[in-house]
């Protein structure tokens, strides 16, 4: 009768398995577990050396509004969006509240008057604690009112129902909004609930997203109406 070679048999199921996962992308889906690591650096992100490296380049106009943030903030011409010509785009993709701070003189040299900060998903991700994320934001506010700059406080988005371990990531993101409200209060700056209108029970909308985590058309179309609302309180001419 013929044996089989149960090492053998593992050996073959893992490699079935492997190409299997590489096929269909499983681990790109899997990206939370990817992302997993307490120890992130932002400085091995190639994205974040690629846009440090243009900011070097870019001419140091005087603006009033930097957006501050990760690719959610990145993704969208604010000055298109808004119809204004004095934002600058300031969003790095992934990048962590850690390397938000690390670069905060490409904000300053900037002297803007409002600087508005989205974060904390990318850290949420990366597995890094919410106080350590309190803390980077803290400091953050602290050096932009330093310099006369107006720190703007924006929720962190919540990602879709449909996105791999929405519920467990949403628990966080409600407890660092949380925190970030009191933040806010503590040091007597404005936040801003987008959440309120980008998302429904905790979970972002899907008829929002493109993937579960970045904005859309509409999306952003919302956020606009938001932050529209708050430049008409500043009264600024761009």
């Amino acid at each position: 009768m013929f044996k089989i070679n149960h090492k053998i048999l593992n050996v073959v199921l893992l490699i079935l398995l492997a190409v299997i996962v590489v096929k269909n992308n499983y681990l790109s889906k899997l990206g939370l577990i990817l992302f997993k690591d307490s120890n992130h650096n932002y400085k091995s992100n190639r994205e974040y050396k690629r846009q440090l490296d243009l900011y070097k380049v870019y001419s140091k106009k005087q603006c009033n509004y930097v957006m501050l943030g990760n690719s959610i903030t990145q993704n969208v011409n604010w000055n298109e969006l808004l119809n204004r010509t004095d934002i600058i785009n300031r969003g790095i993709g992934k990048d962590v509240t850690a390397g938000f701070k690390n670069r905060l003189n490409h904000v300053t040299s900037l002297k803007p008057k409002y600087c508005f900060i989205m974060g904390g998903i990318n850290d949420i991700l990366f597995n890094i604690d919410v106080d350590e994320i309190l803390a980077n934001y803290e400091d953050i506010v602290r050096i932009l009112k330093a310099e006369n700059i107006i720190p703007i406080i924006q929720s962190t988005l919540f990602v879709s129902e449909s996105y791999e371990n929405a519920n467990s990531i949403n628990i966080k993101v409600n407890n660092l909004n949380s925190r970030l409200i009191q933040l806010s209060k503590s040091h007597d700056v404005k936040y801003l609930d987008l959440n309120g209108i980008l998302s429904s029970n905790n979970n972002l909308k899907d008829s929002y997203t493109t993937d579960g985590i970045h904005l859309n058309g509409i999306g952003y179309l919302k956020w606009k109406k938001i932050l529209a609302m708050e430049m008409k309180n500043h009264q600024l001419s761009d």
